[in-house]
């Protein structure tokens, strides 16, 4: 009986270390992230408050302050520094001369579509779905009681579509249709489709697409458009085409 209370204790103890562990690792994630956040805006002020630097020099600093934010591991850290930065790019543009309004666009673009890209590659893909399943979730669902399954959704809204806010609102709003299949299990996010990257090979999308990877997914993919238009957002379009998202479905909101 004595040596099952140690045994029991010593289990404790272990897992109390494991934890100590992680909270400890925890916070030092937080302070590296909190020293970024400080560097970024402490440069973001200076650049605010400095008159009398040379066109060249004002686009390296923002250059410089932009390239800071794709070294923060921390996604939601790294979205709120980009659209300070953003914000400064615009600001700055419009306080100097033709040729630094230019490069920061420039600037925004490029550190736009390279957010997107790292982004990209964070998210973790679906499990694998047999065919089989997904006929079975089409088969058995409709627009009003819809079954998503365990496939990731992802809502695009394009910020070169004719009103990128309105997109956005659509993109947003689309997101509680995950509620009317109380089992759905996959991911559903929201992203920004840079213009940078909307212009690239693959995408250069200009109109309310649905995009699936199988008919068996584009089956699905013609219900969620079915769930769209009696929402509120119409005219979608499925499209079945051969790229490396399996187990996923890519709602653009581009018109």
């Amino acid at each position: 009986m004595l040596k099952i209370q140690v045994d029991q204790q010593n289990s404790r103890v272990e897992a109390l270390k494991v934890e100590i562990s992680k909270a400890e690792s925890g916070r030092e994630e937080r302070k590296l992230d909190l020293d970024m956040m400080l560097k970024v805006f402490s440069e973001l002020t200076d650049i605010y408050k400095t008159q009398d630097q040379s066109d060249e020099m004002l686009v390296n600093r923002l250059t410089a302050v932009s390239a800071l934010v794709l070294a923060i591991p921390n996604q939601p850290v790294r979205d709120r520094l980009w659209d300070a930065i953003a914000v400064a790019l615009e600001v700055q543009g419009k306080r100097s001369g033709a040729q630094v309004a230019q490069q920061a666009c420039v600037i925004k673009e490029s550190v736009d579509a390279a957010l997107f890209d790292v982004e990209s590659a964070e998210n973790a893909p679906a499990a694998a779905v047999s065919n089989q399943q997904l006929q079975v979730w089409a088969s058995k669902g409709n627009a009003s009681s819809p079954r998503w399954g365990s496939l990731n959704y992802n809502l695009f809204w394009c910020e070169d579509a004719a009103n990128p806010n309105a997109a956005l609102a659509a993109a947003t709003q689309a997101k509680a249709l995950k509620t009317l299949d109380p089992e759905a299990k996959g991911e559903w996010r929201v992203r920004k489709l840079p213009k940078g990257v909307n212009s690239r090979s693959g995408y250069q999308i200009h109109r309310n697409l649905i995009r699936a990877s199988s008919k068996e997914e584009a089956a699905i993919g013609g219900i969620f458009a079915t769930a769209l238009s009696e929402y509120g957002s119409p005219g979608f379009v499925v499209e079945e085409v051969a790229y490396a998202s399996p187990a996923s479905i890519s709602v653009f909101f581009c018109g």
